[in-house]
C-alpha cells in the first residue's frame, strides 16, 4: 500500500445552528472500487461550534486499518467554525487498494495534527479486479454482433454488470437488474417525458402517412421530374422534406418516386441509394422527429449520470438537447454524404458499381440487373393511405409546422421563465429551456393538429369537397347524406395514432434498456476505467475517430444505428469526459462520433432495417442495392474521419474540418467519378478493380456491365413521352 500526501478539498456551508457532538462522518465510496486504480473517497461532517477548531484540519485514510492515505501539510486548512456551525464537505482523492474483495475504509477528521479529539467513520468497499469491468461492455457487444438480437444483448450486458456490482452473487444481481436497475430507468421524469413525446411523435407520423399528407408531398415534388437529373434531384429533396422518421421517409419516397424514376430510366440501384442515404442521415440530423427523442434521451442519461458521479461539468452544456444542436456540424458522415450525394446528382457522375447500373438502365433499358431477385414482397399497408384518400400536402406540413413552432416557442418560454433577471440572451435562453417539456408540449400539440384537420376536411369521392365543423367527424347522425365524410374521423385518427405508437414498442424497449445498461456501467465503473486505459495508452485526441470506427463496426455488424448508440453512449461518453476533464469538444465529437458511426452501419448494411425497407419500397435487389451504395459509404466515412474526426481532434476546429471534408468530397466526384452519358469513359476504381479480378481469374461480377455492352438509345424528354411501363 502507498502512502503519500494528498491535499484535502473542501467547500464550507453555512448551516443552522447546532450544539453537542459532531453529527456521524458520512463517507461516500464508488459502488465498485477498481484495484490498482484510483479512487476519491468523499465525506461530509457537520461540526459544532462547542469543540474549539483550529484554522488547519487533517485526515487520514486507512484501509483495513492501515493507513494508506494522508493530508499533513497545507493547504489542508479553512477557517474555524462560523457563528454556530459549520459543515465541513471535502474529499480524499487518489486513494489506490490492490486486494480484491469486501474490504473497510476508514476515514479520521481532526483540528490536530495528533489526531486528538478526532471523529472517524469507517465504510465496507467492494474492490473487484480492474480488468473485470471491460467484461459486460465486450460482452454486450458480442452478443449483438453474433446473435443480431440488440434487446437480448443489452439485457445480458446489464445483468453482469450488476453481478459485479453485486459482488458475484447471482440472485441478487438478477433481482437488482430488474427493481432497481430497469425499473429506475423507466420510473425516471426525465426518461418518462422522453418516451411519451416519442411516443406523441411517433403516432402523428403515423396519422400524417394514413391521411394522405405524406404522399402528398411527395406527388407536389414529383410534378417536376421530368428528366434523370430533375427525378434524382427531386427524390433527394424528398428525403429532406420528409425528414421527421426514417421509416416514413423510406417507405413514402420510395414508393411514390418509383414509378417517376422508372419513366425516367433511373436504375433501382440509384433509387434505392437515394432513399436509403437521406432517410437515417437526415433524420439522425433533425431537431424535430422520431429520432430526436432517443438520441436526446441517451446524451441526457450520461449528463445525468456524470453529475451524480460529481464530475465538474462547468462549462458544459448540460441540456441534452442543446448538446444535440451542438454535435450537428461535427456529424462528418451524414452532412458529407447528403453533398455527396448532391454533387453526384448535379455532375451526372457516377463510380465503380453504380456507373454500371446507371449506364445499364439508361442505354440498355433494364432497370434492374438480371440476376436480380424478382421475388415480389408484400409491404405493410396498415398506414397506407385508403384508395380514395386525396393526397394533400398540407395535411402534412401543417401538423409538422406547428410541431416546429411550439417547440422553439416552448424553449423560449421555459428558458426566459428559467433565467428571471440573468442574461436573456438568445443562447442563454436556449441553454436554459426545458427541451423535455418543449419536445413534449409540441408533439401532443401537433397530434391534435393533425386529428383537427382529418375531422374538418369533408371528402366524396376521393376529393375534398368543404370543410365541416370537427364535431360531425364522429357523429353519424349529424353527417351528410350525400355521400360526404371526413378525411378521418376522430376513431380512424386515433386508430392510426395508436398504430404509430405499436411501431415504435421495439424502440422504446431498447431506449429503456439503454438507459439501464448505462447506469450499470457507471456503477461497475466502465466509464472511468476505459478511460483510463485509453488516457494511459490513447492520445485523447483520437477518441472520436477510434470512436467512430467503433460504431460504424458495430452498427455493420448488427443493423440497428439505435441499438448501436445504446451500447456505446454508457462507453464512449464517459470515456471522453474522464480522458481530458474540462474539453468541451472533445466531449461533443465523441457525441458526434457516435450518432455519426451507428448511422453509417445503419444504411450500408444488408441486415438493416432502412436499407430492407429501401430495397422493398423501391423494389431492388438487396444485394445490388448494398453493393452499389457500399463503396460510397466506405469512401464518406473515410474522408469524415481523415478530415473531421482526426483532422479536429489534432489540427482544427470541427467547422474547418466539416467544410475541408465538403471540399474534398466535391473534388473527389470530379476526379474518381465519370459522366454517365460519357460511354467511352471509366473510373479509375472500377479500373483497377477489373484489372485485379481478371488477374485472380475472378471474372466481373454479376451486375457489372461495360460500355461495348451497352445499347444507346434515345432517352424521352419527359414523363408524358415515354412508353416505358410503370408498375
Amino acid at each position: 500500500m502507498g502512502r503519500g500526501s494528498i491535499c484535502l478539498v473542501a467547500i464550507l456551508v453555512l448551516v443552522w445552528p447546532c450544539t453537542g457532538v459532531p453529527t456521524p462522518l458520512e463517507l461516500k465510496t464508488p459502488k465498485v472500487v477498481l484495484s490498482g486504480r484510483g479512487f476519491t473517497l468523499g465525506f461530509s461532517l457537520q461540526w459544532p461550534a462547542a469543540q474549539k477548531i483550529t484554522d488547519e484540519v487533517f485526515y487520514r485514510v486507512m484501509f483495513d486499518g492501515r493507513d494508506i492515505a494522508s493530508c499533513e501539510q497545507p493547504p489542508c486548512s479553512f477557517p474555524s467554525a462560523v457563528d454556530d456551525a459549520i459543515v465541513v464537505t471535502g474529499e480524499a482523492p487518489g486513494l489506490i487498494i490492490n486486494d480484491h474483495g469486501k474490504h473497510t475504509v476508514t476515514l479520521q477528521l481532526a483540528d490536530a495534527e495528533d489526531f486528538t479529539g478526532s471523529t472517524s467513520s469507517t465504510k465496507g468497499v467492494w474492490v473487484a479486479p480492474g480488468g473485470l469491468t471491460l467484461f459486460p461492455p465486450l460482452l454486450t457487444i458480442l452478443l449483438a454482433v453474433v446473435t443480431r438480437h440488440v434487446l437480448l444483448s443489452l439485457f445480458l450486458g446489464t445483468f453482469v454488470a450488476v453481478f459485479i456490482v453485486e459482488e458475484y452473487n447471482l440472485l441478487w444481481a438478477f433481482l437488482r437488474t430488474l427493481d432497481k436497475y430497469i425499473l429506475g430507468a423507466v420510473a425516471d421524469a426525465d426518461h418518462v417525458f422522453v418516451i411519451l413525446f416519442s411516443w406523441f411523435l411517433a403516432g402523428m407520423v403515423a396519422v400524417i402517412q394514413k391521411n394522405g399528407g405524406a404522399r402528398g408531398v411527395a406527388e407536389a415534388l414529383g410534378r417536376y421530374a421530368n428528366t434523370p437529373k430533375t427525378g434524382q434531384l427531386v427524390t433527394y429533396l424528398l428525403g429532406w422534406v420528409i425528414f421527421f422518421d426514417d421509416y416514413a421517409n423510406t417507405l413514402i419516397i420510395g414508393q411514390t418516386m418509383r414509378p417517376i424514376t422508372d419513366a425516367l430510366w433511373i436504375s433501382r440501384e440509384k433509387l434505392a441509394f437515394l432513399v436509403d442515404a437521406t432517410s437515417a442521415p437526415v433524420a439522425s440530423l433533425a431537431p424535430i422527429g422520431s429520432w430526436i427523442g432517443f438520441e436526446i434521451g441517451l446524451i441526457g442519461d450520461q449528463v445525468t449520470l456524470l453529475k451524480e458521479a460529481k464530475a465538474d461539468l462547468s462549462g458544459y452544456e448540460t441540456s441534452s438537447y442543446i448538446i444535440f444542436l451542438r454535435t450537428i456540424p461535427s456529424r462528418y458522415y451524414p452532412i458529407l454524404m447528403l453533398i455527396f450525394q448532391l454533387t453526384l446528382i448535379l455532375t451526372n457522375r457516377e463510380m465503380g458499381p453504380m456507373l454500371a447500373a446507371e449506364r445499364r438502365a439508361r442505354y440498355s433499358q433494364q432497370l434492374s440487373d438480371e440476376s436480380a431477385n424478382r421475388t415480389e414482397v408484400e409491404l405493410d399497408n396498415k398506414l397506407l393511405p385508403n384508395e380514395d384518400t386525396p393526397r394533400k400536402w398540407w395535411n402534412s406540413i401543417i401538423p409538422i409546422a406547428v410541431t416546429v413552432i411550439f417547440v422553439i416557442l416552448g424553449l423560449l418560454l421555459s428558458g426566459n421563465y428559467a433565467i428571471d433577471d440573468g442574461d436573456k440572451s438568445i443562447e442563454n435562453i436556449f441553454s436554459n429551456a426545458d427541451s423535455f417539456g418543449a419536445l413534449l408540449w409540441a408533439a401532443f400539440l401537433g397530434s391534435f393538429t393533425v386529428w383537427l384537420i382529418n375531422s374538418m376536411q369533408s371528402v366524396r369521392g376521393g376529393v375534398i369537397v368543404g370543410i365541416q365543423p370537427p364535431l360531425l367527424a364522429n357523429t353519424p347522425c349529424l353527417t351528410h347524406n350525400d355521400g360526404r365524410r371526413p378525411l378521418m374521423s376522430w376513431r380512424e385518427s386515433f386508430d392510426a395514432w395508436v398504430e404509430g405508437i405499436k411501431n415504435l414498442t421495439g424502440a422504446i424497449l431498447i431506449l429503456i434498456m439503454a438507459w439501464t445498461i448505462g447506469s450499470a456501467f457507471t456503477d461497475a465503473g466502465v466509464g472511468e476505467y476505459v478511460a483510463d486505459a485509453i488516457s494511459e495508452n490513447v492520445d485523447h485526441r483520437a477518441i472520436p475517430a477510434l470512436t467512430f470506427v467503433i460504431a460504424a463496426v458495430i452498427s455493420f455488424a448488427t443493423g440497428t444505428s439505435w441499438g448501436t448508440m445504446s451500447i456505446l453512449f454508457p462507453i464512449a461518453v464517459p470515456t471522453a469526459y474522464y480522458a481530458s476533464p474540462g474539453d468541451t469538444d472533445l466531449f461533443y465529437t465523441t457525441i458526434s462520433s457516435i450518432l455519426a458511426g451507428s448511422v453509417f452501419g445503419d444504411h450500408s448494411t444488408a441486415i438493416s432495417d432502412t436499407t430492407v425497407l429501401s430495397s422493398l419500397a423501391t423494389k431492388c435487389d438487396i444485394r445490388h442495392h448494398v453493393a452499389t451504395q457500399l463503396p460510397y459509404a466506405l469512401w464518406v466515412a473515410t474522408i469524415g474521419v481523415l478530415l473531421g474526426d482526426i483532422g479536429s481532434g489534432y489540427a482544427w476546429p470541427d467547422w474547418v474540418g466539416l467544410i475541408l471534408g465538403a471540399i474534398f468530397v466535391v473534388a473527389s466526384v470530379f476526379v474518381l467519378a465519370v459522366r454517365v452519358d460519357k460511354l467511352e469513359q471509366q473510373d479509375p476504381i472500377t479500373t483497377v478493380v477489373s484489372k485485379l479480378r481478371r488477374k485472380l481469374g475472378w471474372g466481373q461480377p454479376s451486375f457489372s456491365l461495360t460500355s461495348t455492352e451497352l445499347i444507346k438509345v434515345d432517352l424521352p424528354n419527359s414523363i408524358n413521352e415515354s412508353k416505358h411501363s410503370i408498375n
